[in-house]
């Protein structure tokens, strides 16, 4: 009989594994310095030189944890794609890059927008949607990655995997099918053969929009 599964969602994903991307830049070296919550208390200090040197600290805190968090991510990209397990070094980096909204990163996230999950390694515990496995969109989309950023993704996408997660993508910021038809059509108006190619599968995509992740509950493992 299977267990009895308890839903947890992507934020709560976030914060037990973000503090993995912390590890992973100590253990290469990266230098990733925390805020104390006496820190963030002292925002409320009576002293305006101590707000003021205090905020100061934590905006120079919050700088480089993103760069670090960026550098990271960009040695997973190239070192862990082939790792799919919950939890691995480029899943951890993903999410800590999307906690702490590191939009320098879009570049590094769109690369391995196909990057999935292997299901059979989830801790037995939770479940989760299709957009779970897919953690690099799922970024993305909360991040607010322009339309015509996704779109041009679209146009030179290699792969029905990919081509197909960057039309959810496109779903999910435009938040209306129409919309997303709209913007697919007019970049077809000026493409080279092979674009207008992409761009018509995702239109085909769109026809069946609740298809583009598969969307199930995650099997609990045996």
């Amino acid at each position: 009989m299977l267990p009895v599964f308890r839903r947890f969602s992507v934020f709560w994903c976030v914060i037990i594994i973000a503090s993995a991307a912390t590890a992973l830049g100590a253990q290469q070296n990266v230098p990733v310095e925390g805020s104390s919550e006496g820190d963030v208390r002292l925002l409320l200090s009576g002293d305006v030189k101590v707000r003021d040197e205090v905020a100061g600290r934590l905006g120079g805190q919050y700088v480089r944890t993103r760069f670090a968090i960026q550098a990271a991510l960009g040695q997973s990209v190239d070192d862990h794609q082939g790792d799919r397990r919950y939890a691995s070094p480029l899943h951890s980096t993903i999410l800590a890059a999307d906690a702490w909204r590191v939009f320098e990163a879009e570049n590094s996230l769109l690369s391995v927008v196909d990057y999935e999950l292997d299901r059979k390694t989830l801790p037995v515990g939770i479940t989760v949607g299709g957009d779970f496995f897919y953690p690099a969109a799922g970024a993305l989309v909360r991040m607010r990655i322009d339309t015509v950023k996704v779109v041009e993704a679209i146009k030179s996408s290699k792969t029905p995997k990919r081509l197909r997660i960057l039309t959810w993508m496109l779903v999910q910021r435009t938040e209306r099918i129409e919309e997303a038809k709209g913007l697919l059509q007019d970049a077809a108006k000026a493409s080279s053969e092979a674009a207008k190619q992409n761009l018509k599968q995702a239109l085909e995509f769109l026809q069946r929009p609740n298809d583009l992740l598969a969307l199930q509950d995650l099997v609990a493992p045996q």
